[in-house]
């Protein structure tokens, strides 16, 4: 069973009743309703005290929804006892709120059986479709006052890997334990306990939980006390939470987990850092994920000079979970293959993969938890900025590996694919039901959001900027903020050429639609840009979007007038697309030829994706490709083999049947056998990610391992 007891919330400071239809405008005291969870057996039935009411369904007007919730009640605290069996669930919950009227709304998804048992006269309707349940107070009450409302309730929860449910683990013998934890981002609270699950609906919350003696059980903040409990169960109760979001709860009742721990020594204050994980896999797996989680709140702490606010972390090796990792504060929950790595099993490229998802769910714990979103439609204020800042963490901590080459490839490169084509959205995109904010975690929100970050970090100047965001972290600590909000700080610290502006420039490409590209010339010494459009993957779409795109170039010599070539957009800083003549493609094809490194790797693998995307359009010929293509034969770096593989097995997909297919394995063969002879097949555990991904890249990308010719 899993017992909710106890919440607590604060309403809103001033307001008239809403008028906005029945199933949104009935909210704004509180009772005491209870719920509970099914994990997978028969819920047994609950007694309730003075008899209860049942809900009422309400068939209305969807029109007349609206799917947010009315703002006449802000929540303070929750208060939730939990007591789960691991296979049935009941529970009750407290609320503490603030309201300013005599109806109230919040979040429920689980209906079935709730029933409202202090007052069975309130009127009660259940929305639905907006997930939404709402009561009619019998007196008003006074905006500024106080209430706290019981609740009790009980309904099913759902194998779905959201709200809480259960995680099955086998161990090396075959044996089977089942944990309970919790995935409540971006909207699954309300399939636990009914609340006002919206991320600036923000309060604190008190758990405690109801357990088997072999039960683990963690959450957000550290266990106040644990006592015996009744009929030989143990009663844990934590401390009471930071002010946060309600998806940013995590609760996990574990069967059969151990953990490793130490304590920071170089953060403003001891943190002690726990990674949780099945006993049978704990030992060998859990040193490298627990060692980056503290060497990343270290390097965070120093580069926003702002503490990290609690003083625990865990981390949390689960076989089912739906994300790749979730930053719940305090107690961030991971796939197991995202955390759990052991040298001479796994990877080296895995154990790269590893440092990025954690320093990505610990920039998380300032970026997002710390100051949140004010809405979904601005979720890249989240995960641009973890994923921007994944990579800059893990090329300070690991520098060997060259990681920033990779964030050319997984976010700028990346994010022109889905961005091309004509069903692509805003990186800001407005919405409100929630299978459209599901949809909102995507390649947009993550990689072009992070590009769109690492543009305006590097015309904004890196002290600036930094200042910038640490001005905005502090301003907007433990509340939620806009997009626009950030801009205006960035654009007081930016020194910029006059008239130009950063919150506009970052408002062109964060509300706006698509990727621009130019047509860039090198003509008697002068380097002209054409014309801009918005680029598509699609033959024959038009655009007429205009974008302010600062653009650096470089040349392959200081004077202009003796320049045989130029390079837009070097480094890939900008969120932009790069056309040339043939004139100066081909100079570039002789310079890769005879001379690669003269030209970067981000920017020979700009040059060869851009053009590659060009062809696919009819923009550019296949054969001034090809051309560049040639040089690879020469190539030893790793990104440029991650886009020219790609490229190679988009090309060999289409032709593999045809007559040109055996002439395309000769020139793979010719453009691989070099970069495969010199970096070899050892599997020296001492060569870096960057290294043993050039092993890797030329030989399975031209299935060198298949084909014994080769």
């Amino acid at each position: 069973l899993i017992a909710f007891r106890s919440a607590t919330w604060s309403a809103a400071s001033a307001g008239r009743r809403s008028s906005a239809g029945v199933c949104v405008a009935v909210l704004a005291a509180l009772v005491m309703f209870v719920f509970g969870v099914l994990l997978g057996g028969f819920l047994h039935a609950i007694a309730f005290p003075d008899g209860g009411s049942p809900l009422v369904r309400v068939a209305s007007d969807s029109s007349r929804l609206d799917s947010r919730l009315p703002r006449n009640v802000v929540p303070l605290s929750y208060n939730l006892t939990i007591h789960p069996n691991i296979t049935t669930v009941a529970s009750g919950l407290t609320r503490t709120f603030r309201p300013t009227a005599d109806r109230i709304a919040v979040h429920l998804l689980s209906f079935a059986g709730g029933h409202l048992i202090r007052d069975e006269k309130s009127l009660q309707f259940v929305c639905p479709e907006t997930s939404q349940w709402a009561f009619v107070m019998d007196d008003t009450v006074n905006a500024g006052d106080t209430v706290d409302l019981g609740m009790e309730f009980q309904g099913e929860v759902l194998p779905d890997l959201q709200g809480l449910y259960i995680s099955t683990h086998t161990d090396t013998h075959g044996k089977k334990t089942r944990s309970a934890v919790t995935q409540f981002e971006p909207s699954y609270a309300r399939k636990m306990f009914p609340c006002f699950d919206e991320p600036n609906f923000k309060a604190t919350f008190e758990v405690s939980v109801i357990r088997e003696p072999h039960h683990v059980v963690r959450s957000n903040m550290k266990m106040r006390h644990s006592e015996e409990h009744v009929d030989g169960l143990y009663i844990d109760v934590f401390h009471r939470t930071v002010k946060m979001s309600t998806y940013l709860l995590a609760v996990a009742i574990l069967d059969n987990y151990g953990y490793v721990k130490r304590t920071t020594k170089n953060t403003m204050a001891p943190i002690e850092v726990r990674v949780y994980a099945p006993k049978d896999v704990l030992k060998g797996q859990s040193e490298f994920g627990l060692d980056t989680a503290i060497r990343a709140l270290e390097y965070f702490e120093k580069y926003f000079n702002i503490s990290y606010p609690l003083n625990k972390i865990d981390l949390l090796a689960l076989d089912d979970f739906s994300e790749g990792a979730m930053e719940n504060w305090g107690l961030v929950t991971f796939r197991d293959s995202t955390l759990l790595h052991a040298d001479g099993l796994a990877s080296a490229l895995a154990k790269e993969q590893i440092a990025l998802v954690i320093c990505h769910e610990i920039a998380h714990q300032w970026f997002g938890n710390l100051v949140t979103m004010d809405w979904w439609n601005d979720l890249w204020l989240n995960e641009g900025f973890a994923n921007y800042m994944e990579y800059r963490c893990v090329d300070r901590l690991f520098p060997d590996w060259n990681i920033m080459n990779r964030f050319y490839a997984e976010n700028v490169a990346f994010s022109h694919e889905p961005d091309g084509l004509r069903s692509s959205r805003a990186v800001s995109s407005n919405t409100a039901n929630n299978t459209n904010i599901m949809g909102l975690f995507d390649a947009i929100s993550y990689h072009k959001a992070a590009a769109i970050i690492r543009m305006l970090q590097s015309l904004s100047g890196e002290r600036n900027f930094q200042r910038s965001l640490v001005q905005y972290l502090n301003k907007y600590a433990y509340g939620n903020a806009k997009g626009s909000q950030l801009w205006k700080i960035v654009e007081k610290h930016a020194v910029l050429p006059h008239g130009v502006s950063i919150a506009s420039l970052a408002n062109a490409y964060i509300t706006q639609v698509g990727c621009p590209m130019i047509f860039v010339t090198l003509s008697n010494s002068e380097v002209t840009v054409h014309n801009q459009t918005r680029h598509f993957f699609e033959d024959g779409m038009m655009d007429d979007t205009e974008w302010p795109i600062p653009i650096h170039y470089r040349t392959d010599t200081q004077l202009a007038e003796r320049s045989k070539w130029v390079i837009a957009n070097t480094d890939g800083y900008s969120y932009v697309k790069v056309l040339y003549d043939k004139k100066n493609y081909a100079a570039l094809a002789k310079q890769l030829r005879t001379n690669h490194t003269a030209i970067s790797a981000i920017d020979r693998s700009m040059i060869l994706v851009d053009a590659f995307d060009f062809s696919k359009t009819s923009k550019l010929d296949i054969g001034v490709y090809m051309d560049l293509l040639l040089y690879a034969e020469e190539e030893m770096d790793r990104l440029a083999w991650m886009m020219i593989g790609k490229q190679v097995r988009y090309i060999e997909d289409l032709i593999e049947e045809t007559s040109f297919g055996h002439t395309f394995k000769d020139l793979q063969r010719t453009l691989v056998l070099r970069p495969y002879e010199r970096v070899g097949w050892s599997t020296d555990i001492a060569r870096t990610p960057a290294e043993k991904g050039l092993q890797v890249n030329p030989s399975v990308f031209v299935k060198i391992r298949n084909q014994s010719e080769y």
